[in-house]
């Protein structure tokens, strides 16, 4: 388990967490957010230990290949 500001692996990352009950009351999650972004710490791009980048490929993507596979079992079992 690794703490709210800290991994195991030395990146410096803030948790902040927002659960579903919480959506309807956007004040109180909008403070909490900022608030953990403004306990981030930011550096230079170059010296950055990880860039969070989306997936190469889409949900719609992962759910073709899942139902081609499938079919594929269902052909060759």
């Amino acid at each position: 388990m690794w703490s709210r500001r800290m991994r195991s692996d030395g990146s410096a990352l803030e948790v902040v967490r927002v659960t579903g009950s919480e959506v309807d009351d956007q004040g109180p999650v909008a403070a909490r957010i900022r608030a953990g972004r403004d306990r981030a710490k930011f550096e230079a791009a170059a010296d950055r230990r990880w860039v969070a980048r989306p997936p190469e490929d889409t949900l719609h993507d992962r759910i073709e290949e899942r139902a081609i596979l499938r079919g594929v079992d269902r052909a060759t079992g």
